[in-house]
């Protein structure tokens, strides 16, 4: 199931409003606020998946133009992405997504079992941060070992494919159903 999305579109019409016309040219994002080289990605497809029934993936995935949005490479990617995550399961989009608190508290029990080990201050935080950084490796879409080739990450493949567009893409959000699991 794909649905096409565009900002600032009135329904009644079918039309993209003046302010939507004003913002977007030429690929790029233009008007107050809004210099020539930003490079926001605001249009874009939602991506539903379903697998046996039993786990559901529903993905916002956008570009920065309706005529990449579609395209069949980018509904291609949009369809693997949510295949990684009916099948990976991940909490989060980016690490910055991840709240600050949990961050901390990860951290702070890595760095109380680091220091139980009587390592040096200053390999202790290096230790830490790759402990860190390895705890949220699975549960951050980004960061998770593409299922179809495991040389890559996540974001590998979207760089891959924003070389290809030559547009900014990015994951906007995305939820994932699994029968008779509630969060």
């Amino acid at each position: 199931v794909q649905i096409e999305i565009r900002q600032g579109e009135d329904l009644g019409s079918g039309r993209p409003s003046l302010q939507h016309r004003q913002h977007v040219r030429h690929g790029r994002v233009h008007g107050p606020g809004h210099p020539g080289q930003d490079r926001e990605a605001r249009e874009g497809i939602i991506e539903g998946y379903v697998h046996d029934s039993r786990i559901g993936v529903i993905l916002e995935l956008n570009c920065e133009t309706d005529f990449v949005a579609r395209t069949e490479g980018f509904k291609e990617l949009a369809h693997e992405l949510a295949l990684q995550i009916a099948a990976m399961n991940p909490q989060y989009a980016t690490f910055a997504d991840v709240p600050k608190e949990e961050v901390e508290r990860v951290r702070n029990e890595s760095l109380e079992r680091v220091k139980a080990e009587g390592k040096p201050a200053n390999i202790a935080e290096k230790i830490v941060e790759g402990q860190v950084k390895k705890n949220f490796e699975d549960k951050v879409l980004m960061s998770q070992t593409f299922y179809k080739d495991e040389t890559m990450t996540i974001e590998d493949y979207i760089k891959e494919n924003i070389a290809k567009t030559g547009e900014n893409i990015r994951v906007g959000q995305f939820k994932r159903i699994e029968l008779g699991v509630s969060e």
